[in-house]
Protein backbone atom coordinates (compact mmCIF):
# COMPACT_ATOMS: atom_id res chain seq x y z
CA UNK A 1 0.00 0.00 0.00
CA UNK A 2 3.01 2.17 0.79
CA UNK A 3 4.73 1.62 -2.55
CA UNK A 4 1.23 2.41 -4.60
CA UNK A 5 1.36 5.73 -2.58
CA UNK A 6 4.62 6.72 -3.54
CA UNK A 7 4.24 6.03 -6.86
CA UNK A 8 1.60 8.10 -6.75
CA UNK A 9 3.57 11.13 -5.60
CA UNK A 10 6.30 10.80 -7.99
CA UNK A 11 3.77 10.17 -11.06
CA UNK A 12 2.25 13.46 -9.47
CA UNK A 13 5.33 15.24 -9.24
CA UNK A 14 7.02 14.29 -12.62
CA UNK A 15 3.58 15.42 -13.94
CA UNK A 16 3.61 18.85 -11.96
CA UNK A 17 7.49 19.51 -12.91
CA UNK A 18 6.51 18.70 -16.95
CA UNK A 19 3.80 21.56 -16.35
CA UNK A 20 6.75 23.70 -14.80
CA UNK A 21 9.15 23.25 -17.56
CA UNK A 22 6.58 23.71 -20.48
CA UNK A 23 5.09 27.00 -18.75
CA UNK A 24 9.03 28.00 -17.97
CA UNK A 25 10.05 27.38 -21.28
CA UNK A 26 6.75 29.73 -23.19
CA UNK A 27 7.76 32.28 -20.30
CA UNK A 28 11.51 32.36 -21.42
CA UNK A 29 10.32 32.71 -25.60
CA UNK A 30 10.62 29.06 -26.88
CA UNK A 31 7.40 28.76 -28.87
CA UNK A 32 7.89 24.61 -29.41
CA UNK A 33 9.84 22.29 -27.21
CA UNK A 34 12.37 21.01 -30.32
CA UNK A 35 13.57 24.66 -30.00
CA UNK A 36 14.47 24.59 -26.38
CA UNK A 37 15.72 20.97 -26.59
CA UNK A 38 18.49 22.31 -29.79
CA UNK A 39 19.45 25.12 -27.38
CA UNK A 40 20.31 23.15 -24.64
CA UNK A 41 21.67 19.98 -26.24
CA UNK A 42 19.07 17.20 -25.57
CA UNK A 43 17.12 15.12 -27.85
CA UNK A 44 13.38 16.57 -28.72
CA UNK A 45 11.98 13.16 -27.64
CA UNK A 46 13.80 13.23 -24.67
CA UNK A 47 12.68 16.58 -23.42
CA UNK A 48 9.07 16.21 -24.37
CA UNK A 49 8.93 13.33 -22.00
CA UNK A 50 10.25 15.25 -19.03
CA UNK A 51 7.69 18.24 -19.74
CA UNK A 52 4.90 15.43 -19.91
CA UNK A 53 6.06 13.94 -17.39
CA UNK A 54 6.22 10.74 -18.76
CA UNK A 55 10.40 10.30 -17.67
CA UNK A 56 12.14 9.96 -14.32
CA UNK A 57 14.71 12.67 -14.75
CA UNK A 58 18.23 12.39 -13.67
CA UNK A 59 19.57 15.21 -11.76
CA UNK A 60 22.45 16.40 -14.44
CA UNK A 61 19.26 16.57 -16.78
CA UNK A 62 17.21 18.72 -14.40
CA UNK A 63 19.72 21.07 -14.38
CA UNK A 64 20.50 21.18 -17.67
CA UNK A 65 17.11 22.19 -18.48
CA UNK A 66 16.87 24.66 -15.16
CA UNK A 67 19.71 26.73 -16.90
CA UNK A 68 18.28 26.75 -19.82
CA UNK A 69 15.45 28.17 -18.83
CA UNK A 70 17.66 30.67 -16.31
CA UNK A 71 15.86 29.56 -13.18
CA UNK A 72 18.47 28.59 -10.43
CA UNK A 73 17.12 25.41 -8.64
CA UNK A 74 17.39 27.40 -5.02
CA UNK A 75 14.89 29.28 -5.69
CA UNK A 76 13.01 26.99 -7.97
CA UNK A 77 13.17 24.33 -4.70
CA UNK A 78 13.76 27.38 -2.73
CA UNK A 79 16.69 26.10 -0.59
CA UNK A 80 18.63 27.98 1.62
CA UNK A 81 22.15 27.25 0.25
CA UNK A 82 25.79 28.32 2.24
CA UNK A 83 27.30 31.41 0.48
CA UNK A 84 29.87 29.60 -1.01
CA UNK A 85 27.18 27.65 -3.08
CA UNK A 86 25.04 30.71 -3.48
CA UNK A 87 27.89 32.43 -5.67
CA UNK A 88 28.68 29.30 -7.95
CA UNK A 89 24.35 29.23 -8.35
CA UNK A 90 24.71 33.11 -9.96
CA UNK A 91 27.56 32.43 -11.94
CA UNK A 92 25.93 29.67 -13.86
CA UNK A 93 22.70 31.12 -14.04
CA UNK A 94 23.31 34.65 -15.04
CA UNK A 95 21.09 37.20 -14.93
CA UNK A 96 19.93 38.09 -18.46
CA UNK A 97 20.47 41.56 -18.90
CA UNK A 98 23.83 41.44 -17.41
CA UNK A 99 24.46 38.86 -20.16
CA UNK A 100 23.42 41.38 -22.24
CA UNK A 101 25.50 43.63 -21.03
CA UNK A 102 28.50 41.96 -20.65
CA UNK A 103 28.12 41.16 -24.75
CA UNK A 104 27.09 44.66 -25.39
CA UNK A 105 30.66 45.91 -23.66
CA UNK A 106 32.96 42.83 -25.31
CA UNK A 107 31.55 44.28 -28.84
CA UNK A 108 32.28 47.74 -28.17
CA UNK A 109 35.76 46.40 -27.42
CA UNK A 110 36.44 44.47 -30.46
CA UNK A 111 33.81 46.27 -32.74
CA UNK A 112 33.03 49.98 -31.76
CA UNK A 113 30.18 51.66 -30.42
CA UNK A 114 28.30 51.97 -33.79
CA UNK A 115 27.89 48.28 -34.46
CA UNK A 116 27.13 47.75 -30.62
CA UNK A 117 24.45 50.51 -31.28
CA UNK A 118 23.42 48.61 -34.35
CA UNK A 119 22.02 45.28 -32.04
CA UNK A 120 18.59 45.39 -30.74
CA UNK A 121 17.87 43.47 -27.08
CA UNK A 122 16.28 40.70 -29.49
CA UNK A 123 19.84 40.32 -31.48
CA UNK A 124 21.75 40.21 -28.65
CA UNK A 125 19.29 37.09 -26.87
CA UNK A 126 19.52 35.68 -30.44
CA UNK A 127 23.71 36.00 -30.19
CA UNK A 128 23.79 34.27 -26.70
CA UNK A 129 21.09 31.51 -28.37
CA UNK A 130 23.73 31.11 -31.15
CA UNK A 131 26.78 30.75 -28.65
CA UNK A 132 24.33 28.18 -26.43
CA UNK A 133 23.25 25.96 -29.70
CA UNK A 134 27.07 25.48 -30.41
CA UNK A 135 28.22 24.15 -27.17
CA UNK A 136 27.02 21.02 -29.64
CA UNK A 137 29.06 21.48 -33.02
CA UNK A 138 25.62 22.04 -35.33
CA UNK A 139 25.19 22.55 -39.06
CA UNK A 140 24.01 26.61 -39.87
CA UNK A 141 20.78 24.92 -40.59
CA UNK A 142 20.14 23.78 -37.28
CA UNK A 143 21.39 26.95 -35.37
CA UNK A 144 18.55 28.38 -37.41
CA UNK A 145 15.90 26.00 -36.23
CA UNK A 146 17.86 26.30 -32.42
CA UNK A 147 16.56 30.05 -32.49
CA UNK A 148 13.53 29.49 -34.03
CA UNK A 149 13.67 30.50 -37.47
CA UNK A 150 12.75 28.73 -40.85
CA UNK A 151 15.55 30.27 -42.79
CA UNK A 152 18.41 32.95 -42.96
CA UNK A 153 17.26 36.74 -42.37
CA UNK A 154 19.18 39.60 -43.03
CA UNK A 155 19.45 40.07 -38.89
CA UNK A 156 20.51 36.44 -38.06
CA UNK A 157 23.27 36.88 -41.05
CA UNK A 158 24.27 40.07 -39.11
CA UNK A 159 24.71 38.19 -35.58
CA UNK A 160 25.91 35.19 -37.50
CA UNK A 161 28.84 37.12 -39.16
CA UNK A 162 29.49 39.11 -35.93
CA UNK A 163 30.31 35.85 -33.92
CA UNK A 164 32.55 34.67 -36.16
CA UNK A 165 34.40 37.71 -36.92
CA UNK A 166 34.85 37.95 -33.50
CA UNK A 167 35.91 33.97 -33.08
CA UNK A 168 33.40 33.24 -29.99
CA UNK A 169 32.03 30.14 -32.45
CA UNK A 170 34.48 28.92 -35.19
CA UNK A 171 34.15 26.50 -38.56
CA UNK A 172 35.07 22.84 -37.72
CA UNK A 173 36.53 22.61 -41.68
CA UNK A 174 37.86 26.35 -42.34
CA UNK A 175 39.20 25.29 -45.44
CA UNK A 176 35.92 24.07 -47.08
CA UNK A 177 34.12 27.49 -45.98
CA UNK A 178 31.22 26.78 -48.09
CA UNK A 179 30.99 23.50 -48.05
CA UNK A 180 27.21 22.21 -47.02
CA UNK A 181 28.65 19.88 -44.15
CA UNK A 182 30.27 22.67 -42.66
CA UNK A 183 29.46 22.31 -38.24
CA UNK A 184 29.92 25.54 -36.33
CA UNK A 185 30.81 25.21 -32.49
CA UNK A 186 31.78 27.59 -29.68
CA UNK A 187 35.20 28.39 -28.99
CA UNK A 188 36.71 29.21 -25.66
CA UNK A 189 36.18 32.96 -26.19
CA UNK A 190 32.38 32.71 -27.07
CA UNK A 191 32.48 30.50 -23.73
CA UNK A 192 33.97 33.40 -21.82
CA UNK A 193 30.98 35.63 -23.19
CA UNK A 194 28.25 33.20 -21.11
CA UNK A 195 30.43 33.64 -18.29
CA UNK A 196 29.72 36.18 -15.25
CA UNK A 197 31.84 38.82 -15.00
Amino acid sequence: MESQALKIEEEAFLKALGQFFQRSRKEAGYKNANTFANVIGMSESQYRLYERGQANIKIKSLLTILKGLNKPFDVVFNIGLPSSQNSVVKDVFINESIQENQVRNQVVKLNGAAVEESLSSDDVKRLIKILISCFRPLKKSDILKAVGLSAKTAKFSAVFNLLLDNTWIAKKFPEKSNSPKQIYFITDKGKNILKST
